[in-house]
């Protein structure tokens, strides 16, 4: 059991110490080198893209710049705890409808960082989501009086030819809904 030690006395010492340190995950290879939020989105991004087709990954890459990117800039992965997940979801919640988009594109990057060994569990799995708030809803609706409505046609007869305005003329003369063609009958 010598093998490049001195003594068999410290070759067994040293035999523990290495068990020692395995047990407690201190072996350099047992280290799993700490990553970046916004470093684990970019390769996460990178798969996604060839999963779903242009127009989704567009939508999703979007979300992750205006709404994840700014938010997580500069914090690894295990800084985040789950009152810090609420805290976001939180915030999302409270400037969007459809917060529960950016959550899940979070969510799903943390799952891969659970796969991948940086972290032990997925901060953002057990987080209570607000009820969505409902789009604000207008119970009027808004039309061009008469002379607004004269504005835009002599607007449009100085700015287009003679084909457009004629179009625009005959639109606002069918007989539609007042509601339909924004006009007020007299």
């Amino acid at each position: 059991m010598k093998s490049g030690y001195i003594s068999n006395k410290e070759a067994v010492n040293a035999y523990r110490a290495y068990k020692i340190a395995e047990a407690h995950g201190q072996l350099e290879n047992q280290q799993v080198k700490r990553m970046r939020f916004n470093d684990l989105a970019k390769e996460w991004l990178a798969m996604k893209a060839k999963e779903v087709r242009p127009s989704t990954y567009k939508k999703i890459e979007e979300r992750y710049r205006l709404h994840i990117q700014p938010y997580f800039k500069g914090i690894y992965l295990d800084e985040l705890t789950p009152i810090k997940a609420q805290k976001f979801v939180n915030q999302q919640a409270a400037a969007f409808v459809r917060y529960d988009w950016t959550v899940g594109i979070v969510s799903q990057i943390f799952k891969k960082a659970v796969q991948y060994g940086y972290v032990k569990a997925n901060p953002f799995a057990n987080i209570d989501k607000p009820r969505a708030k409902k789009a604000p809803f207008r119970d009027t609706v808004q039309f061009y009086d008469v002379e607004e409505l004269k504005r835009f046609l002599n607007s449009a007869y100085q700015l287009y030819d003679k084909d457009h305005y004629v179009d625009m003329l005959s639109f606002v003369c069918w007989p539609l809904r007042a509601c339909e063609k924004a006009r007020r009958w007299p």
